[in-house]
């Protein structure tokens, strides 16, 4: 079906609002840079003690661990065999994931979970395996977790929106193009004039007012 150039066309209407929900889908799915926020607090943690805060992931995900404090701790991400021993000997020297922050007063770091279950976050305020405040001192924290799932999902959604967008893109190019060639004699959308009997030759027209084949006026009725 044709329409009259500079005339709405709703098949293109339609497919811009379909692509326009997709993308708005699809961006809900993906979610925000840092997917989800799984700790926010302030605390303070006594001299040669600590705090654990127990978190949940998924194989490869991410943890951002971004810590604040007015003075000296240890950041400590551990499995939970590792926060057992922990517990059990009173020192986390060799049970803590690599990357973890050591005698901090400020850290921003990100680690990758080696596989799914519970995680133990812990801020660590005494002598070891880094020294923390000064002894005696408790220390005051801020402290967020944020996990980011690395799930074919997300890299589905990132890779599926640059699709969409240039497709969409390239669709309303193509659209805008032909509009412009279009012939500017392009028929709107409706009814044709019924043909009638042209009184004068006899010949069969579509015309309203003049016969399209001899140019003489209709008889009107």
């Amino acid at each position: 079906m044709k329409y009259a150039p500079g005339s709405p066309n709703p098949v293109r209407r339609t497919a811009v609002a379909a692509l326009l929900g997709v993308l708005v889908a699809v961006s809900a799915l993906a979610g925000p840079a840092w997917g989800e926020r799984l700790l926010d607090t302030t605390e303070v943690v006594a001299w040669e003690s600590h705090d654990a805060y127990p978190v949940n992931g998924g194989a490869g995900d991410t943890l951002r661990l971004v810590l604040a404090a007015n003075g000296s701790v240890d950041l400590l991400l551990m499995t939970p065999e590792g926060y057992a021993a922990y517990l059990s000997a009173g020192d986390a020297s060799g049970r803590y994931a690599s990357g973890s922050a050591l005698g901090a007063t400020s850290a921003d770091v990100s680690l990758a979970l080696p596989g799914s279950g519970t995680y133990y976050v812990v801020v660590d305020n005494s002598a070891v395996p880094e020294a923390g405040g000064a002894a005696g001192v408790a220390v005051g924290y801020t402290l967020t977790v944020d996990r980011d799932p690395a799930s074919i999902l997300t890299a589905l959604c990132a890779g599926g929106v640059v699709l969409l967008v240039l497709l969409g893109l390239g669709y309303l190019l193509w659209s805008s193009r032909r509009a412009r060639r279009a012939p500017s004699g392009v028929a709107t959308v409706g009814e044709r004039p019924p043909l009638v009997v042209c009184e004068s030759c006899g010949g069969m027209t579509g015309g309203t007012d003049k016969c399209t084949i001899c140019g003489e006026p209709l008889q009107a009725g």
